[in-house]
């Protein structure tokens, strides 16, 4: 039964999962993505079979007088899945939220092909994504994140590219990143009761009543305990490219890689939020009713007390917090060209310089 689904089922359906058969394509993207639920090859299938029509896809640019039917099928492929999906095929299952966000991390790869026509074919299939679509897209990347701890960084640099990409779809907002930062704040109370360090401080979260959350304290020991065993986009990424390290590692190595894992995770979540802070529109300041939270949220890391106006910590202390750079670097930006959240954070800015 399992050769038949590797084998038979998944690529004799896949073939036929192209956009020049629209009708029968809205048919079988659902089976196959269902599929991968319920089979017990089925992820592994389908992630196989679209590794291996996109490294044929780029194996294809290199031959002098091939046309572009191969690059232009697989793009096509991965526009009929993110075209396909919606909120009841989707119900936030794991395989099919990895198989979704695995083909927006490709569509976006391609983006930067050195063959003009696969970019600009890429970039346009991206462009006729409607808005309920990406919505869902978003909501699959938002559940790898908080399920999968390895593909965190490359998560958000896409859903920042994104936001560059189609700001009016918010790809991210003051409600994204308030809940990503409460997630962390669950993740270190988990990792301070094991009595191990995390660079990110317990305060931030948006309700302290979350932090003894049952629900949420099993989600975060589940994601503790699928660290090393999970299957991250990163790795299918580096192992396509041939760049994938050996998994051979101490226990102790493992714990050191655990360490700058989150560390660069929060870096990148407050580079993110700096980017976003520039350009956010005054609406989405004074409609947002996330954002006063947000704004509390961001200043707890930094150990700023809105409501006595000063640091609660020593200067050594705040030199060391993770992501001030990234702040400072970005603060000259965000007050220039955001005059109504730079007055906000006025405050913490005078007392920081």
């Amino acid at each position: 039964m399992r050769e038949f689904e590797y084998r038979l089922f998944f690529p004799s359906i896949w073939k036929y999962v192209d956009l020049g058969h629209t009708d029968t394509t809205k048919l079988l993207v659902p089976v196959l993505l269902r599929a991968s639920v319920h089979l017990k090859l089925g992820l592994l299938s389908l992630l196989e079979l679209l590794d291996v029509s996109y490294v044929q896809t780029e194996a294809a640019q290199h031959v002098d007088g091939l046309p572009w039917v191969p690059q232009f099928t697989t793009i096509n492929r991965i526009q009929a899945i993110l075209m396909c999906i919606d909120d009841v095929i989707i119900n936030l299952r794991s395989s099919i939220t990895y198989i979704v966000t695995y083909s927006i991390i490709l569509l976006f790869s391609a983006f930067d092909e050195t063959n003009t026509a696969v970019s600009v074919k890429a970039k346009m299939v991206f462009e006729t994504l409607s808005v309920a679509s990406l919505q869902v897209i978003y909501k699959c990347m938002e559940h790898e994140f908080d399920e999968s701890v390895k593909d965190r960084q490359i998560l958000l640099t896409t859903f920042l590219r994104l936001h560059l990409v189609r700001p009016n779809t918010k790809a991210i907002s003051f409600s994204f990143f308030s809940k990503r930062m409460d997630i962390l704040s669950a993740e270190a109370a988990y990792y301070k009761k094991l009595g191990q360090n995390f660079p990110f401080p317990v305060g931030a979260c948006s309700q302290k009543t979350l932090l003894n959350n049952d629900r949420l304290s099993t989600k975060v020991k589940q994601v503790h305990r699928n660290l090393h065993s999970s299957l991250p986009i990163i790795n299918r990424l580096a192992s396509r490219n041939g760049t994938q390290k050996s998994d051979d590692t101490s226990a102790n190595e493992l714990t050191l890689f655990e360490e700058q894992l989150n560390y660069n995770t929060v870096h990148q979540l407050i580079y993110a939020m700096c980017r976003y802070m520039i350009d956010c529109k005054k609406e989405e300041i004074t409609s947002s009713k996330f954002f006063r939270v947000f704004l509390h949220q961001f200043q707890s890391i930094f150990s700023y007390s809105e409501h006595m106006s000063y640091f609660t910590c020593t200067p050594a202390v705040l030199r060391s917090c993770i992501g001030l750079s990234t702040f400072l670097l970005n603060l000259p930006l965000i007050l220039d060209h955001n005059m109504n959240l730079g007055n906000v954070i006025l405050p913490m800015v005078l007392s920081l310089l």
